[in-house]
C-alpha cells in the first residue's frame, strides 16, 4: 500500500497536481476509515487540488500586488476615507476661486 502511494505522489508531482499528493495521506485515511466509495474519494481528491490551488493562487497575487504587510481590507473603513476625501476635496475646491478643472469623457482637461 505504501509503495502505490509513493508512486500516486510522484504521478501527481508529474502532472503537477500537488495539492492531490499533499493530501493523499489524510484523504486515504479518511476513505478507509468511513469505507468512502471510489467517486466520493475522488471527488475529496479533486476538491483538495482545487483548495490549495486557490490558496496558492491568492498567495502570488498578494505577492505580486506589492501591498505592506499591514495592508488588510478587513480593517479599511470606506465611509470614513471617504468623508475625508469629500471634506478635503471642498476645501481644495473653495482654494481654487471656484475654477474646477475636470476631465472629459475622451481623458482631456477642461476648466470650469
Amino acid at each position: 500500500m505504501e509503495i502505490q502511494k509513493q508512486e500516486i505522489r510522484q504521478l501527481c508531482s508529474k502532472f503537477m497536481l500537488t495539492g492531490m499528493g499533499a493530501n493523499l495521506e489524510d484523504t486515504v485515511n479518511d476513505a478507509e476509515k468511513n469505507g468512502i466509495g471510489f467517486m466520493q474519494f475522488t471527488l475529496q481528491l479533486l476538491k483538495s487540488e482545487v483548495e490549495h490551488r486557490q490558496r496558492k493562487d491568492e498567495v502570488k497575487r498578494m505577492k505580486s500586488a506589492g501591498l505592506p504587510r499591514s495592508s488588510d481590507l478587513a480593517i479599511y473603513d470606506a465611509e470614513k476615507k471617504w468623508a475625508k476625501n469629500r471634506k478635503t476635496l471642498a476645501a481644495e475646491g473653495a482654494q481654487l476661486d471656484g475654477s474646477v478643472i475636470q476631465y472629459g469623457i475622451n481623458g482631456s482637461l477642461r476648466n470650469r
